[in-house]
């Protein structure tokens, strides 16, 4: 007995080593004051200056880009609800979907709710999000429905010491402030394209770290290699609310659709991607038949870079059968054929 107690205690801090390694602390930008509230509403507010630029230019680029970012996609009916360029305002009611995590063989999302207000003037521009709800679940038994104020403020969506998000709630404070930093760093390119922005968030903290500072803003159009570990958990709602293209062989690049994207996963203690080709998508079909190497990109609207690039080297190809695409993903037609790719992942870039 004192044999087995002496050989489990030299191991316990083999153990404690382990867990230290593995677990992921938190960063910084999701805990305490990443979520401000104003006048008790969630707001998320952020005002920068642009050199040389009108306020009738910076309202329709705003205008633009608004128009771009959100419009109406199936049943979801994200729009510009307001305008008025003599006050430079526009108001915009967003509705989508937050993919938490999408496998093989299942998705966890959420669809949320928000109202996102521009207003410019003569080399400024302010950006605000907030009235915001979700939806979770909606397919179980009418699903759950949260605020923005009862669910991922400090109150709710930390532990008591504000070291770590809650286990329920915080991944829904965590999704909200990646769409955030992903909303104001997309409408400050666009009017970036020929001037130099300078700005501060208002009560917004640590903003894409290592990409913007508090008080200068600088956007890079170079990707950085990065792991697997720090790729947004939000790419399926890219996918939906941008594009995505296959890009191989001699740099052909065709464009897929939201639904064909399977997510990540394991296979073989290999990450991989999964792609779903209908077979009447001759040409994506082709392409990902014919190379045994292809990039995937996720651009956040049309006419934007890519922000983020997955390279890919195929390793499987299998034809889908009606049961294990329903149970893969229930929105495609189980009347339509699919082939699945599987590829593994050699290298992702991302636009830090």
């Amino acid at each position: 007995m004192k044999k087995l107690l002496l050989f489990l205690l030299m191991f316990l801090p083999v153990f404690a080593m382990a867990d230290k390694h593995t677990g992921k602390e938190t960063n910084p930008k999701y805990l305490e004051g990443a979520v401000p509230l104003k006048d008790g509403i969630v707001s998320f507010i952020n005002e920068f200056t642009v050199e040389n630029k009108t306020k009738d230019e910076l309202y329709q680029s705003m205008l633009q880009w608004a128009g771009n970012r959100f419009k109406p996609h199936g049943e979801l009916s994200s729009r510009i609800a307001y305008t008025n360029k003599e006050k430079g305002e526009i108001a915009v009611v967003a509705e989508e979907y937050i993919i938490f995590s999408s496998a093989l063989l299942s998705i966890d999302r959420t669809r949320i709710y928000y109202n996102f207000l521009i207003n410019v003037d003569d080399n400024k521009c302010k950006l605000t999000m907030q009235r915001i709800r979700y939806w979770y679940n909606e397919n179980r038994d009418g699903g759950l429905k949260y605020t923005a104020e009862d669910w991922i403020t400090d109150k709710y969506a930390l532990n008591k010491k504000k070291t770590k998000l809650a286990s329920k709630s915080g991944k829904f404070r965590k999704a909200t402030i990646d769409l955030k930093d992903n909303l104001f760093l997309s409408a400050k390119k666009t009017v970036n394209s020929d001037s130099n922005i300078e700005g501060t968030a208002q009560n917004d903290k640590n903003e894409n770290a290592g990409t913007e500072t508090e008080n200068n803003i600088t956007i890079s159009k170079e990707l950085d290699k990065i792991s697997l570990s720090e790729l947004p958990n939000d790419l399926s709602s890219r996918a939906i609310n941008g594009y995505i293209t296959i890009t191989a062989g001699n740099n052909e690049e065709v464009e897929i659709k939201a639904e064909n994207w399977g997510g990540i996963g394991k296979a073989t203690d290999t990450d991989v991607t999964y792609i779903l080709i209908e077979e009447n998508r001759i040409a994506a079909g082709a392409l990902m038949k014919q190379y045994d190497t292809y990039t995937i990109s996720f651009y956040p609207a049309k006419g934007e870079e890519a922000d983020i690039i997955i390279e890919c080297k195929k390793l499987k190809t299998e034809k889908m059968t009606q049961e294990r695409l329903k149970t893969m993903n229930p929105a495609l037609s189980a009347s339509k054929n699919y082939t699945l790719f599987t590829g593994s992942i050699t290298q992702i870039k991302m636009l830090k």
